[in-house]
C-alpha cells in the first residue's frame, strides 16, 4: 500500500498526536492487551500457550511491533509475519534489528499465503485498511493458510465505539479506513468456511490507565469497547 509506504520511516501510529497520547504512551499499551488476549485463548484450546511449539503467521504485521510483544512476553511458537508494504517491513528491521532474529517477515503480494501451515493467524487492525471488495478473498487465504483445527484471531477498531470512530477520525494512517462491525466480521468468517465464531471486546478504558485492565475481562461480552476480537476456527 503506498500510503503506508509513505508513512513507513518512523512509524508511530498516529502518537504524535498529543489528543491520542493521553489514552496511551504508545502502540505498545494497545498491543499489550491483545497479546494477553491471544494467549488466554490459545490457552484455552491448546493448555499452557506460550511454549508450545506452534506456528503463528501475523497478516499485515507492519512494522512488526506485534511479533516483537510476542516475543517479549516469552512466547517460543515459530513467529512470522507478511505484509504488502516493503517501505514497513523495512521500518521493522530497522526498528527491532536483532530481536527480529526470532521471527521471520515477509512481503506479500496480496495474491497468495502459503496452503495449510500455520496454527494460528492474527490480523491486528489490518482488515480496516483493505477495500471491503477484497475482504472475502483475504479472509479466504487466511482459512486456506490454516491448518485443521487452527485458529484465526481477528482483531479490529470497534465502530459502535464513538472514541474509537474519533481516534480513527484524527489519525493520517488511517484516512481511508473502512471500519468492519462486529457482525460484519462474523459473517465474512463464516462466509470464508470458519466455525465456532466468537466476540468479545476490550479497551473499555485508556491502556494508560493499567490499574483498571483487570476490570475489563468481566465487561468483555458487551459490544461498546473500543476494539474486539473475533476468533474463528478451521474444522
Amino acid at each position: 500500500m503506498k500510503e503506508f509506504d509513505a508513512l513507513s520511516e518512523g512509524y508511530h501510529a498516529g502518537f504524535d498526536d498529543p489528543l491520542k497520547a493521553l489514552v496511551g504512551t504508545s502502540a505498545r499499551d494497545f498491543l499489550a492487551p491483545k497479546a494477553h488476549l491471544l494467549f488466554d485463548e490459545i490457552t484455552r484450546r491448546f493448555g499452557e500457550s506460550r511454549s508450545l511449539g506452534l506456528r503463528m503467521l501475523d497478516f499485515g504485521c507492519g512494522s512488526a511491533d506485534f511479533l516483537i510483544e510476542l516475543i517479549e512476553s516469552g512466547c517460543d511458537w515459530e513467529l512470522e509475519g507478511c505484509d504488502v508494504s516493503s517501505g514497513m517491513l523495512s521500518e521493522a528491521r530497522r526498528r527491532h534489528g536483532a530481536k527480529l532474529q526470532r521471527a521471520r517477515i515477509w512481503h506479500s503480494d496480496g495474491e497468495a499465503l502459503p496452503r495449510q501451515v500455520y496454527d494460528i493467524v492474527t490480523a491486528v487492525c489490518v482488515f480496516h485498511h483493505i477495500e471491503p471488495s477484497a475482504w472475502r478473498k483475504n479472509a479466504l487465504q487466511i482459512f486456506e493458510s490454516l491448518v485443521g483445527g487452527g485458529t484465526f484471531l481477528l482483531f479490529e477498531h470497534n465502530p459502535l465505539n464513538p472514541v474509537t470512530r474519533w481516534m480513527v477520525s484524527r489519525t493520517e494512517v488511517d484516512r481511508n479506513a473502512h471500519l468492519l462491525r462486529p457482525a460484519i466480521a462474523r459473517t465474512l468468517l463464516r462466509d470464508a468456511g470458519f466455525k465456532n465464531i466468537s466476540t468479545c471486546y476490550f479497551l473499555f478504558f485508556p491502556p494508560r490507565v493499567k490499574f483498571l485492565r483487570p476490570c475489563e475481562r468481566f465487561l468483555r461480552r458487551i459490544p461498546l469497547g473500543g476494539q474486539y476480537l473475533v476468533v474463528a476456527q478451521k474444522n
